[in-house]
């Protein structure tokens, strides 16, 4: 029996990744801004290996962090407030504007 695609460990690492990467994105840019890295690598500036392992530990484990509390709060906002309508995959919302699919152009 072939395991399928989404059974690789690896697969599934770079999904995770896909996902969370708008999150990621921000939570970095953020971090950049609001930590300053230059005081830390000038702490370490003796033992710059010691320094670059310790400021990436620490940048990656404050970005998982952050992404896995924003995961649970969409769990929570879903598990509080589920959805009450389900729109049909290829609904035509143009007669809910009122042109009936004309472009309107004024």
């Amino acid at each position: 029996m072939v395991a399928g695609p989404h059974h690789n460990p690896l697969v599934r690492f770079f999904e995770a990744i896909g996902r969370r990467s708008l999150y990621i994105f921000c939570v970095h840019t953020v971090e950049l801004i609001a930590i300053p890295w230059y005081l830390f690598a000038a702490k370490y500036a003796d033992r710059p290996v010691l320094g670059i392992s310790l400021q990436y530990i620490l940048s990656l484990g404050s970005i998982w962090l952050i992404c896995a509390l924003l995961q649970r709060r969409r769990d929570l906002i879903i598990k509080l407030f589920p959805a009450r309508y389900i729109t049909p995959r290829g609904t035509d919302f143009s007669e809910c504007f009122g042109c009936g699919g004309a472009a309107v152009i004024g």
